[in-house]
């Protein structure tokens, strides 16, 4: 099936593959309600939500009409509600609202800063099982030309972040050419996996109401590696799986709660920047390869056993088409 929900004039129109936009409801009288989370154009944020089947979707209602050209990433609590984060025009602040779930629709809150200095952009957020909300997000230093990965907490809903606007957070990487992340939460840690430099992926994580985050583990170096991952945890919450470009290849690895595995390739060539996601424990990783000038193809690989099934076209009417 195949549904319109809206046209976007945005760069970041659907986000990048660490931003999370596409939320389902899973308590309650509209439970498989589903709400995503875009960009309209580079200045404005919507949302829009459906029920199964999913054939027609709600008229888009607004979020911000102040952001900047970047992509917007949001996460869901188990009562429905949304938490947004993005970059403000102009002065490139760190931004937030709420959408507060009742009654089947979602009503955006006040805007609040989440941190005011510098730039700030390609953000993620989460939260965990105790209430709190975790914002990770790369800021950019143009006295030292140098990006940084921080992070801050909230544990008021949103309301308040560290001790205010201008209280920068805690780094977690030095300083360097630039730094992409997502943060994924697998019990009893926040998990935030990154690309720095372009030179390496790596992790660090810190336990959930814990203070300090621990030192950096790397999991694969390169010379090209920038946003084009994507990391999902399963849904029983005993794995994680990280999908990424490097050396001209699509990379698939994965965490047990115990150790990482070994690298699984699944694509040779130069593919669009992955989207991972899982089916209970089985990690399905979507992708583009190009088929000729202008030209992607859609497809997905899926783990079966110890290695992953061969690639599959998603939609043979979309076998052909320009960008994914």
């Amino acid at each position: 099936m195949q549904k319109l929900i809206d046209t976007s004039t945005a760069f970041y129109g659907g986000g990048n593959s660490p931003t999370r936009k596409l939320f389902t409801v899973t308590t309650g009288v509209y439970a498989g309600r589903q709400i995503v989370v875009y960009a309209t154009s580079p200045s404005t944020i919507k949302f829009s939500y459906a029920d199964p089947p999913y054939t027609s979707w709600s008229t888009p209602q607004t979020i911000a009409t102040n952001a900047a050209d970047y992509p917007v990433s949001a996460v869901m609590d188990t009562a429905g509600n949304v938490y947004v984060v993005f970059s403000a025009q102009t002065t490139l602040d760190l931004l937030f609202r709420k959408l507060t779930f009742a009654a089947g629709d979602w009503t955006v809150g006040s805007e609040v800063t989440i941190y005011n200095d510098k730039d700030n952009f390609f953000a993620t957020i989460l939260k965990d099982v105790f209430g709190q909300l975790w914002v990770c997000w790369t800021c950019y230093d143009s006295a030292s030309g140098n990006y940084t990965l921080r992070y801050k907490q909230s544990v008021t809903e949103g309301t308040l972040w560290g001790s205010g606007p201008s209280d920068a957070g805690e780094a977690l990487t030095a300083g360097s050419t630039g730094c992409y992340h997502q943060l994924v939460y697998l019990q009893p840690y926040v998990y935030c996996i990154y690309t720095d430099a372009g030179t390496k992926l790596a992790y660090r994580r810190i336990p959930e109401g814990g203070t300090y985050w621990e030192n950096e583990i790397t999991l694969y170096t390169e010379t090209s590696l920038t946003d084009g991952f994507s990391v999902a945890v399963s849904e029983a919450g005993a794995l994680i799986g990280v999908a990424f470009n490097a050396s001209g290849k699509l990379w698939y690895l994965e965490y047990d709660t115990s150790s990482w595995s070994g690298l699984h390739e699944l694509a040779i060539g130069t593919a669009t920047p992955p989207l991972l996601a899982f089916n209970g424990a089985i990690p399905y990783v979507l992708f583009g390869m190009s088929v000729g000038t202008g030209q992607t193809e859609l497809m997905y690989r899926c783990k079966s056993g110890v290695g992953f099934a061969a690639a599959v076209t998603v939609c043979p009417e979309l076998s052909r088409f320009k960008y994914v």
